[in-house]
């Protein structure tokens, strides 16, 4: 089913600012004739565009090769897509027990996968845009909840389990294969680097103090721990959850409060593979929930602040962190992407129900 989106254009002042420890790698900067800026803007135009099924709980967001926006509607149980050209959404319907949280895009296929369920009854599954045709399978591990994945250029399909204590890849082929983690501990989130590893984060049973995986898949032997290694963390990221592997580094949202009396300070962080070295950058609103992160073409970080209502961005030349206030209040933006392609960077509106538009002028 095809909607008409509501459009209301929004002009958002950014707040700059910000603190930066630990190691600094500036970016490379483009070129000035650019048409687009190399420095932070002060200014921004933000659109919102109204979801059409109530209360559909926006959640992880992704582009395709067009630009199209697809995110997980989690409170409704569908796949979402957003036509940025006519302004229009589709809405792919799943079974009522998936609750998606994730999409991930594929390029060369030109289908969309997505993850989602409750402890127990996760499934993963895939949709063909070019017929709309659905597909949905059971993840088939005990007790698991499904919650994030990731695309290898084989077109081979990795994901995790919050409860299962695995990893879990389809092969193209439709293969699937399991490798168990080296010790007990919920999966927060998984990514992919260019060099081909995986990156997980684990959690203890009060959800904070996390360890860092890394996992070579040519290491790798189904229904083992091969592969595996661990990166210990400093005891500033016992709030870290899901990372993001961008510009040399693996990225992570810390979102400051993540247990009963367990608070660190709410932080973009990241670990330099080749060094060794972990930095931390702060948003100028405290506790704000940054969540995960993303890069740009020119070498900025974007992530959403849920408490805070607002879309962060971090400049690594400068250090600093500029903060675009959303329109809708108390919307609880949650997933960003960035379409590279065309500069404009897209997130979804957990509470408010919305896509939303940021263009930098």
């Amino acid at each position: 089913m095809s909607t008409k989106a509501l459009n209301s254009i929004i002009i958002g002042i950014g707040l700059s600012a910000g603190v930066v420890t630990g190691a600094e790698t500036p970016s490379t900067p483009r070129s000035a004739s650019s048409r687009v800026q190399e420095h932070p803007a002060t200014t921004a135009t933000i659109q919102e565009f109204a979801i059409p099924t109530a209360q559909s709980q926006p959640y992880f967001i992704d582009l395709d090769a067009n630009g199209t926006v697809w995110f997980a509607e989690k409170g409704a149980s569908k796949i979402g897509r957003f036509n940025p050209v006519s302004n229009t959404f589709t809405e792919f319907l799943l079974s009522k027990t998936t609750n998606p949280t994730e999409v991930i895009c594929s390029v060369d296929r030109a289908i969309v996968y997505f993850l989602g369920g409750p402890s127990g009854n996760a499934h993963y599954g895939w949709i063909v845009p070019s017929t709309g045709a659905v597909y949905e399978f059971r993840t088939g591990l005990p007790s698991s909840s499904a919650t994030t994945g990731a695309l290898d250029p084989a077109g081979n399909f990795w994901f995790n389990g919050w409860d299962s204590q695995s990893l879990v890849e389809r092969t193209r082929s439709g293969q699937v294969l399991t490798y168990a983690l080296p010790y007990f501990g919920y999966s927060d989130g998984l990514t992919r680097d260019p060099q081909g590893n995986i990156w997980l984060t684990i959690v203890t049973g009060s959800e904070y103090n996390p360890t860092l995986l890394q996992f070579n898949p040519a290491l790798g032997v189904p229904g083992t721990s091969n592969g595996f290694t661990v990166v210990p963390m400093p005891a500033s990221q016992a709030c870290i959850r899901r990372p993001s592997a961008a510009l040399g580094r693996i990225w992570f949202p810390n979102e400051g409060d993540c247990g009963p009396g367990v608070h660190t300070t709410a932080a973009i962080e990241s670990y330099e593979p080749s060094t060794g070295q972990w930095a931390q950058y702060l948003p100028p609103t405290p506790d704000a929930a940054p969540g995960y992160p993303v890069a740009d073409r020119w070498g900025r970080i974007w992530f959403a602040e849920g408490l805070a209502n607002q879309i962060g961005m971090l400049d690594l030349q400068t250090g600093t962190i500029t903060e675009f206030p959303v329109p809708t209040a108390n919307s609880n933006p949650a997933g960003i992407a960035v379409d590279v392609g065309r500069d404009i960077v897209w997130f979804s509106e957990f509470q408010g129900n919305k896509i939303g538009k940021l263009t930098l002028r």
